[in-house]
């Protein structure tokens, strides 16, 4: 019997889009807020955004957990059965980010009071293409079951993407910090007194690999199993099998990681909110049109664009519908 190689797919999306995870997690504004050069309106307006995507966040981690918890809601073919050993995983995992987050929350709006900072959203203030992209991402991919193994990948390659570029973006601006008092930075020393050493703690990184581990975990089972098979009943293992693997395990997971990437790398301000920080100086941001983002979610998505529910389960179902909360057609502008 062949030995089978381990195949870790969160590393393999790593070593794909190299260049683009150092764009999402290595910026100007990452490194003038590790040298006390981000005043408190610039600090204010980045985290009143990434609020935004906390919301976004607990709203697909709640949808998630419900999927997980409820098996017989969705397709009409998945029989009612126990939750598996990844499946349990993620549920804890799920549960741990939720009360993590919340408590991230809470963390914000105590340290950005006492640093005199209004984390209340006002009229004037920029929106956030990113913030709203990520609102879309995480009200849709955690996904309904399917018959393919394991039907929560994507889902979990989402929150794991963005909980692991947080982490790595953060870690690298801890390696930017000099040698000013941090009572003589512009934000008073909120940042690298208070949120980057939150940001960047240890506990913080075993969390976001744990997540890695279950994925792996996951697919690297599902890839021994067909080598097993391709040794000891090939008719079994066909070809339209392997190439089902790699669209379901490794293509997809890859179209929403990279799409991850872009939107992070987009959520940092650009140089001229940091230099001159006012309203309207924030980086002007690409296109994010919503059908790009539709079109790299999972197939068993509908046309939420046209109002239709996309999980099919609707009573007792906490998921927006889509029209409740209008996006552009065109256009999705920074977190």
């Amino acid at each position: 019997m062949t030995e089978h190689l381990y195949f870790s797919l969160t590393k393999h999306l790593l070593s794909e889009a190299a260049a683009e995870f150092k764009a999402a997690t290595q910026s100007p504004f990452l490194a003038a807020a590790a040298q006390g050069r981000l005043d408190k309106e610039t600090l204010r307006l980045w985290l009143v955004n990434d609020r935004k995507y906390i919301q976004a966040y607990i709203n697909g981690a709640e949808n998630f957990i419900y999927e997980i918890q409820n098996p017989e809601c969705g397709a009409s073919y998945a029989p009612v059965k126990e939750l598996d050993e990844s499946e349990l995983a993620l549920l804890a995992w799920l549960t741990e980010g939720l009360a993590n987050v919340r408590r991230e929350e809470e963390f914000f709006v105590d340290v950005a009071a006492r640093y005199g900072i209004d984390l209340e959203h006002r009229m004037d203030d920029p929106e956030s293409d990113a913030a709203i992209a990520f609102d879309v991402l995480f009200e849709y991919v955690p996904p309904i079951r399917k018959k393919t193994e394991p039907w929560w990948l994507q889902g979990a390659i989402l929150f794991w993407a963005t909980e692991k570029c947080y982490l790595e973006a953060w870690s690298w601006a801890k390696t930017q910090l000099n040698e000013q008092s941090p009572e003589q930075d512009a934000d008073g020393g909120a940042l690298r007194m208070e949120f980057i050493p939150n940001w960047t703690s240890p506990e913080f990184a075993v969390f976001v690999d744990r997540l890695a581990q279950i994925i792996d975990g996951a697919v690297n089972k599902m890839s021994e199993n067909i080598e097993y098979y391709k040794e000891t009943d090939p008719e079994l293992v066909t070809a339209l099998r392997e190439v089902s693997f790699l669209e379901k395990t490794v293509e997809k997971p890859q179209g929403i990681f990279l799409k991850v990437l872009e939107i992070e790398e987009q959520f940092w301000p650009g140089d001229d909110a940091i230099i001159r920080p006012k309203h309207g100086a924030w980086l002007a941001l690409s296109t994010i049109s919503r059908i790009q983002l539709l079109n790299i979610l999972p197939d068993t998505l509908t046309r939420p664009e046209l109002g239709l529910d996309v999980h099919g389960c609707q009573e007792g179902f906490p998921m927006k519908n889509s029209l409740n909360h209008p996006l552009p057609t065109a256009e999705l502008g920074p977190r």
